[in-house]
């Protein structure tokens, strides 16, 4: 998870990118508009975006507005922005009567005056930046613990309850939750250092911050959901550990009284919220008992593996409290770290260097890991901590990776480098293949980029108040085929920007019908504000109108030209809306959604072919034969490279390698996938001879690989395939570009037979 600090790093640096001298100016209205776009870049949440503006137009107002005052018989005058900066130093301790009666006059003395609320209205929390808070979670300060100790706490571990069990404030600056976090860390190393890595402290410790996530503070990126299967699965790790017999709904039905209460906790409060949202509405316990459910198989998955995995050293059975599952946030990282530096020290202290290289090496393998997520503190065969890193993946076909076209470029420099060396290329055609790669990159990303604003374009010129009124009843049927357990309808209003949008117009966002927010949608797309997901509401309103259009017209194969009341059927669709589908209000739509996929299309043909014809011409120019002319050539360096950089992006490097071996798993859908498996897979799938076992075997593996998997445009993503050893083409990854809000990005993701082969290896014990 990225550091609030790293966030306002990256906004100011891609604000200073996109004006046109480098050198932001809030007071110019193109500048701010750069702002904007740059934060929709980030995929930022519409409330931190608009906050952020106003926050920095009030801050120009400030400047402009005068404070007259009276001191010492003289009449004084300071601007608004002087005076909230004497409020500030009068509660670091500099309570000058010059400056208590600037702040008095300017209505900063904490008086509670209907200005003074205005004026806080519009301060970012830290914690708004984080996505956890827009989906309805109320705040939690009736759950503010009367004493400063949890459950279990020890003396020790009491020390640190007061700043960890305080709800983080409503209105926290992005300096103030720093030092809050800071804090709570250089507290919870000392207790750790003090009791020499003692793991019932460390249980504690977990113990406590676990009960804090219940409350939902301060937590980190991710739905309730994937917080549950986390949090859960480590608790689930611990208590299959000693209790093998313990039944899946044994536990389910444990954690869920825990998280229903009496008292309800936030984190059941807002599962809640999401499950009312789905289509049909899920019961919350059901859908509490889901991920619950997935916590179990996770946990249970992670001892089996711990036990069957030699180089984890496991010890069976594990002394209490451990293992100790781990969440990997701000606070939890450091309670490893501390763990496993305390062990460190003392071994250290003893002479023995059997533990000081085990500690030194696990500490270097946290040091390393780019993925938050899970892990496990345990106990080894030969009396030492272990700790067992999980990254977690959702389902098999989530992205492993998502990477900015930035960030690809800097990659591609990296690995040009290396594939410029192998091909016995200068230094200046090395350079060369860089900057071709990275303007092809470009191209193709502005083209998708250009895909996106096709939404924009086509409704410009649609009546806003006929469009929502045809559509209304469309908008209960978009939640269809793959994604048929969405309400649309609910997500859209719990959008932070429709909600506001519907508020500055008066109406209650929860009260709103179809036709109000379908009519928020349009007029946000038509202002240039809308993020994808409510741009997503036009795609799938295009996606049906074309269908039904294409129905009416040329039908099936079997049935040719279709009826209404045969549409109505096929699409299992009520009939009334099939005919407001045809309405000619929506001609204008039809087209949009395909558009948008065939500029897509584009895009990824244009990198490829950019590629192969780079190589192409290096070959001429060198008298080498790259692929695809003769189609068993190798692949081109242009090509070798951009192989390259997606297996760095979706970590087969890192796994061939075996970087992380010993302290890293990987967790797909509740299946353990090792590093092992990824090699033996890659080997298998694209026809390698050799064994990737040693140094030299998994450095011959990756040259193969860069060498002979082939790129290609599919569709809306690009395709990373092989051939086996009988000439079947193999898919492995694919890659897709696409933007969110304004945002540029690539996502990796696993290929259908490479999923299908790590599926096969993990059965197998």
């Amino acid at each position: 998870m990225k550091h609030i600090s790293e966030i306002i790093e990256d906004i100011l640096v891609e604000w200073a990118y996109r004006v046109h001298d480098g050198m932001p100016n809030p007071k110019n209205a193109q500048h701010i508009q750069e702002l904007r776009e740059s934060m929709e870049e980030l995929n930022l949440p519409n409330k931190v975006i608009y906050e952020v503006i106003q926050n920095l137009i009030n801050e120009q107002d400030d400047d402009e507005e005068k404070v007259t005052f009276n001191h010492d018989g003289e009449t004084h005058t300071v601007t608004k922005k002087t005076a909230r900066q004497y409020a500030s130093d009068i509660n670091q301790g500099d309570d000058s009567e010059y400056k208590s009666a600037a702040v008095k006059a300017a209505n900063l003395d904490g008086k509670d005056t209907k200005k003074d609320k205005e004026d806080d209205s519009g301060k970012l929390s830290g914690d708004d930046f984080d996505t956890e808070k827009y989906m309805g979670v109320k705040s939690d300060k009736e759950d503010k613990p009367d004493d400063d100790k949890l459950s279990g706490d020890t003396d020790e571990t009491s020390k640190v309850s007061k700043t960890l069990l305080q709800a983080p404030p409503e209105k926290e600056s992005t300096s103030a939750r720093n030092k809050r976090r800071q804090q709570i860390n250089e507290e919870t190393d000392k207790i750790i250092k003090q009791s020499k890595g003692d793991m019932q402290v460390v249980s504690n410790l977990i113990n406590k911050r676990r009960e804090t996530l219940d409350k939902m503070w301060d937590v980190p990126a991710g739905g309730g959901g994937s917080l549950v299967g986390e949090v859960y699965g480590g608790v689930s790790a611990e208590e299959v550990a000693h209790n093998s017999d313990m039944s899946e709904d044994e536990f389910v039905e444990n954690k869920l009284n825990r998280l229903k209460g009496p008292p309800k906790t936030a984190l059941y409060e807002k599962l809640e919220t999401a499950a009312k949202g789905t289509k049909p509405p899920t019961n919350p316990d059901k859908y509490v008992k889901d991920w619950l459910s997935v916590s179990y198989k996770t946990g249970k998955s992670e001892v089996d593996y711990l036990e069957s995995e030699p180089k984890f050293k496991y010890k069976k059975p594990q002394t209490k409290p451990m293992p100790v599952g781990v969440t990997m946030d701000y606070n939890q990282r450091q309670v490893v770290v501390s763990t496993l530096e305390s062990k460190l020290e003392e071994a250290k202290k003893s002479g023995n260097k059997k533990q000081v290289a085990h500690y030194e090496k696990q500490l270097r393998y946290v040091d390393k890991l780019e993925d938050t997520d899970t892990g496990l503190l345990y106990e080894t065969t030969d009396g030492m901590i272990g700790f067992k890193h999980t990254s977690n993946k959702k389902g098999w076909d989530a992205p492993h990776n998502n990477a900015s076209v930035r960030s690809k470029g800097e990659r591609i420099k990296k690995i040009s480098e290396i594939v410029g060396q192998q091909n016995n290329l200068s230094t200046e055609d090395t350079k060369k293949m860089q900057k071709k790669l990275n303007n092809i990159i470009d191209e193709g990303a502005d083209i998708v980029d250009n895909a996106e604003k096709v939404v924009e374009k086509d409704m410009e010129n649609v009546n806003t108040d006929e469009f929502a009124k045809n559509n209304a009843e469309v908008f209960n049927h978009l939640g269809r085929g793959r994604a048929a357990n969405i309400n649309y309808v609910e997500r859209t209003r719990q959008e932070p920007s429709v909600r506001k949008h519907l508020e500055e117009q008066g109406i209650n966002p929860d009260e709103a019908d179809n036709e109000q927010l379908m009519k928020a949608c349009v007029e946000l797309v038509k202002s240039g504000k809308a993020t994808a997901d409510i741009k997503k509401m036009i795609l799938k309103t295009s996606d049906l109108v074309e269908s039904v259009n294409k129905l009416k017209t040329k039908g099936l194969a079997k049935t040719g030209p279709m009826s209404d009341e045969q549409i109505a059927e096929h699409l299992d669709l009520p009939l009334s809306v099939v005919k407001s589908l045809q309405n000619p209000i929506n001609d204008k739509i039809k087209e949009t959604s395909r558009k948008r996929k065939n500029s897509m299309e584009v895009a990824h043909e244009k990198i490829v072919s950019g590629m192969l014809d780079s190589d192409a011409e290096l070959g001429e120019e060198k008298g080498e034969s790259y692929y695809p002319n003769p189609k068993d050539a190798d692949n081109g360096p242009h090509t070798q490279t951009y192989v390259n950089s997606f297996m760095e992006e979706i970590h087969f490097t890192r796994y061939i390698d075996g970087e992380l071996e010993g302290v890293q798993s990987i967790n797909i859908d509740g299946t353990n996938v090792t590093p092992q498996h990824f090699r033996g897979c890659l080997g298998e799938l694209s026809g390698f001879d050799g064994e990737s076992e040693t140094p030299e075997g998994k450095e011959a593996l990756k040259t193969h690989l860069r060498k002979k998997m082939r790129v290609s445009p599919d569709g809306t993503s690009i395709s990373f395939d092989t051939k086996n050893k009988q000439g079947e083409n193999i898919e492995v990854g694919k890659e897709v570009y696409r933007t969110k809000g304004n945002a540029k990005s690539i996502l990796a993701h696993l290929g259908k037979d490479i999923q299908d082969c790590l599926k096969k290896k993990a059965a197998e014990k």
